[in-house]
């Protein structure tokens, strides 16, 4: 998600990120550039709303309610139904927060609002169709030399060693992180003297 916040700021698009707490949300916003943020811890199944009310108070998009593209990763697709403009796209990236119940969109809801609902499986388009994937990494490789703000956002504690890999792993499924975790194995094998220790 961070990467989506930031290639979209970088091509001009108003951003509403959903994050989960307080801290996460104010990080999106001054680490990665979102315009407004809502807090789904917060608002569990009310997020969609929060994000209408944005919505409704942006300069020229009164009349046109809802997003016109939402990135979710996460797995809420019902949920973008109600948040979505007329034309919308949902871009399914992920089941994240969902890995037990995969969501059954009603397709009602997507037919109501013209609205599309668009698979992005990176791994099948790299077999499929690998010259939009190169021109996918040509694009985000120029937006690195063009724009200093599009750079991975690092989570703050780093880990060190093979061992820290299981803090790592743990603190990343129960959301303790945010953006990339990185395992430093070579310190520990430098001070061990070339021996990875298990």
């Amino acid at each position: 998600g961070s990467a989506a916040v930031q290639i979209a700021k970088s091509i001009g698009a108003i951003v509403i990120a959903t994050a989960g707490g307080p801290e996460k949300c104010a990080l999106v916003k001054e680490k990665l550039g979102a315009d407004y943020t809502v807090d789904y811890l917060a608002h569990p199944k009310d997020w969609p709303n929060q994000i209408l009310k944005i919505v409704s108070k942006i300069p020229g998009r009164e009349k046109k309610p809802g997003v016109d593209v939402i990135y979710d990763p996460i797995g809420y697709f019902t949920l973008d139904t109600k948040c979505i403009a007329w034309n919308g796209r949902i871009l399914i990236v992920g089941f994240a927060g969902t890995p037990s119940a995969i969501d059954a969109v009603p397709a009602n809801r997507l037919l109501l609002k013209g609205a599309s609902l668009v698979g992005v499986f990176w791994g099948g388009s790299v077999l499929n169709e690998p010259a939009i994937v190169q021109r996918t990494w040509d694009g985000v490789f120029r937006l690195f030399e063009q724009n200093k703000n599009v750079r991975p956002l690092l989570f703050a504690q780093r880990y060190y060693g093979l061992r820290s890999v299981v803090d790592a792993m743990e603190n990343l499924g129960s959301r303790k992180t945010y953006g990339k975790v990185v395992v430093d194995i070579q310190r520990e094998e430098e001070n061990s003297r070339g021996v990875a220790k298990l």
